[in-house]
């Protein structure tokens, strides 16, 4: 976070670029920061909500029988699986945690963007 100035860095949390309604906004936002430098070039604004439902929502399109859906949506295999099990914390590590997440919120106190992520969770 110190390396690179707030305009030169881009902070999107996961769970907003996974999101029904706000990860196709967050991925044209990936695009647009990409294209920026110099030898990149993204697929065109208009088409990147298509290429993120079907990249990050492939499942849903499983699900659907959706004709229009790539042949490849069929076979691939998610990555972002893991156990359902969610171990609860306890007193000293949920409050190791909350200082991960505070100590950044006081010092890029001046930054929405961290603000934004880091108060979410």
């Amino acid at each position: 976070m110190n390396t690179f100035k707030a305009s030169n860095r881009l902070v999107i949390a996961y769970e907003r670029l996974t999101d029904d309604e706000l990860g196709a906004e967050m991925a044209t936002r990936i695009a647009e920061f990409l294209n920026r430098s110099d030898g990149v070039t993204s697929r065109p604004s208009e088409k990147i909500p298509c290429i993120w439902h079907t990249i990050v929502k492939y499942k849903d399109l499983k699900s659907q029988k959706n004709v229009d859906a790539p042949q490849q949506v069929e076979d691939q295999q998610s990555k972002r699986g893991g156990p359902k099990y969610i171990a609860p914390y306890n007193h000293n590590e949920s409050k190791d945690m909350m200082n991960v997440l505070t100590n950044p919120l006081e010092k890029y106190r001046k930054d929405e963007a961290i603000n934004s992520v880091l108060f979410s969770y």
